[in-house]
């Protein structure tokens, strides 16, 4: 549970300062603003489905292994 959390901590900070370059990049600069509005969409879609699963489960235990199988598999 705690690795869970710690890859989930660990990696969120790099996503601010990555993300428009990596947008840019694969994307190009005509269309940055809308690709990077629709990749910070999945932030909101996330807690919101987060907190969904943790309301069903009892808790954010499921959530977390939840949220660590999507890291593993990307």
């Amino acid at each position: 549970f705690f690795a869970a959390i710690a890859c989930v901590a660990f990696n969120f900070g790099g996503t601010i300062t990555v993300f428009p370059s990596l947008v840019s990049e694969f994307f190009g600069l005509n269309n940055l603003a809308k690709n990077y509005g629709v990749i910070y969409l999945g932030f909101g879609i996330g807690s919101i489905f987060g907190s969904i699963i943790a309301s069903l489960f009892g808790g954010f235990y499921v959530t977390f292994y939840v949220i660590f199988a999507l890291l593993i598999l990307s």
